[in-house]
């Protein structure tokens, strides 16, 4: 079980980064929501490395997390089991991020759980409209700080949930 990967050449810089990272389980500065280690994260990621980071980040972070590997899974586990909040990759085959918000959306159970997006190709501001059209309660960049991420969780955890997409096509 492996945390990181490194591609040669190593820039000095990005190994000390990825040492300090592994030495210490992070832990999250920020004050715990109430009944912050109850809180249920749905992680939904296809790729094996960055699934793993996300839990270890937001177990870190004081979070009970589930983990599956594609939009389907992750609508399968939710029905199952509802969770408090769904982090969820955009870039994924079959079914990706946007359509995965729009399924829970329309879900009569699962539309009210707050759904933040991270993706580490998408990120300009319109993707970001995007994201939150589509109802999703955040949209973040993936980068190797999870600091951020984290704390827009906590904040979409303590907001109400976006209403509905509109899916209407525009005039």
């Amino acid at each position: 079980g492996f945390s990181a990967l490194l591609l040669k050449p190593i820039d000095p810089i990005a190994l000390l980064e990825t040492v300090r990272l592994h030495l210490e389980r992070p832990r999250s500065s920020a004050p715990p929501l109430q009944n912050e280690h109850g809180i249920t994260v749905l992680v939904v990621d296809d790729d094996p490395l960055q699934r793993r980071l996300a839990e270890y980040q937001l177990t870190g972070g004081g979070f009970r997390v589930r983990a599956v590997s594609s939009a389907k899974e992750a609508l399968e586990a939710a029905q199952e089991s509802p969770p408090d909040a769904i982090l969820s990759d955009v870039l994924m085959p079959d079914m990706d991020g946007f359509e995965l918000c729009m399924c829970i959306r329309r879900h009569p159970i699962l539309s009210k759980i707050p759904v933040l997006l991270i993706s580490s190709h998408y990120g300009n501001h319109a993707d970001e409209e995007l994201a939150l059209k589509l109802g999703a309660s955040a949209f973040v960049a993936r980068s190797g700080d999870w600091a951020h991420a984290l704390h827009t969780l906590r904040e979409v955890l303590s907001q109400p949930v976006p209403a509905r997409a509109s899916l209407e096509p525009e005039a």
